[in-house]
Formats: C-alpha cells, structure tokens, sequence
C-alpha cells in the first residue's frame, strides 16, 4: 500500500471538507442577517443554530450574540439569555459596549442573569488586553478618580471651596505622574498625542 499517496488523499479530503464547511457556516451568516434585517428573527435563529450545530469549529462569539440578539427580537427572552451565556461564557465574547448599548438587548436588564452576562463579557475584554492597555486604563481609571471627586465637590461646595482647591492640586500632581507614564506610548506633538505604536489602537477606553 502506498501510505505516502494515501495520506496526501486523506489530507486533501479532510482540507476540502474544511473549505467547504467554512464556506456554508459564512453562507449562512450572511443568509441570517439577510433574515433578520427583513424581520424575519426565527428564520435568522434558524440559520444561526444550523451553523452552530453543523459547523461548531467555525463557530465565532459574534454569530453568538446575534443569535441572541435575533432571538430576544423575536420576543423569546429566555433563549436570548441561554445564547449570551453561550457567547460570554463558552465563547469569551468581549464586546462589552456593543452588549450593553444594543436597544434589542435592553428589555433583558431586567432579567436576573443579565449582571453576570454583563460581568462576564467585561472581564473577557480585560482579560484580552495587552500589558501597555491595562497601564493605560489604569492611568485613566486614576485620572477619572481625581476629576469626579473634584467635580462632585465644585457641585456642592463651590470652587473656592478648601476640599476642592486641595483635590485640584492632588489632581495636578497626580496628572505630572501619569503624564511620564503616557510619554512611554504617546508622543506630544503640535499640541496633539501621537500614538507611537503604529497599531496601537485604545481598546480599554
């Protein structure tokens, strides 16, 4: 038996079969948004769910939370919570603005779950940033501190007030500090913050 000609065979079906899978999994997505866009929710589910069952290599968090979406248009909220759960949990979705900002999603607030889908999806997306990103979060979580506390006090108290004169100098302080931390990752030029990472793009902010 020839096994050298036998495996090329072999490893030719199985990359035909793979195409050819990726090519109806991406068929179908486009046929689901198709559907839904038309307002046909259960017939995007549909298409959804035959990738899913069909294809479940080919399966991205994205097409998940469509399903969700399509299912909580179509009025099943209970189905719409099983596929989030799906998508934060077994496929690490990490959109967490576009979870929380979608107007179909909106009626699920209120469901009990929906504050650990949410929870899930935001430690997803720290957890997908690069070490420079977390710093820089953490800069702006810093810098957001001082100028809500500031603001808070300006609210109550007036600018002339002691507390908010002290806040603002912990702020200008604290703002010198960050500003060497940035000075790694940006540079100031012509009275803007050039990223000196080409593909530095701010996914924390």
């Amino acid at each position: 038996m020839n096994y050298k000609r036998y495996f090329l065979i072999v490893s030719f079906i199985f990359f035909f079969n793979a195409v050819s899978g990726q090519t109806h999994y991406f068929s179908n997505v486009v046929q689901a948004e198709t559907a839904y866009n038309s307002n046909k929710f259960i017939k995007a589910v549909l298409l959804y769910r035959e990738d899913f069952v069909n294809y479940p290599d080919s399966v991205k968090a994205i097409d998940v939370f469509h399903a969700a979406r399509s299912w909580a248009a179509a009025g099943n909220a209970d189905s719409a919570i099983v596929e989030l759960k799906s998508a934060a949990i077994v496929y690490k979705f990490d959109k967490y603005g576009m979870l929380m900002a979608d107007p179909v999603l909106r009626a699920l607030h209120q469901r009990q779950e929906w504050d650990q889908i949410a929870k899930k999806v935001n430690q997803n997306r720290e957890a997908s940033y690069s070490p420079f990103q977390v710093e820089l979060k953490m800069i702006r979580d810093n810098d957001q501190k001082y100028r809500l506390k500031a603001d808070s006090i300006r609210k109550a108290e007036g600018a002339n007030a002691a507390d908010f004169i002290k806040v603002q100098k912990e702020m200008a302080f604290a703002d010198s500090a960050d500003l060497e931390k940035v000075k790694k990752y940006w540079i100031h030029k012509a009275g803007r913050l050039i990223p000196k990472l080409v593909n530095f793009i701010p996914a924390c902010f």
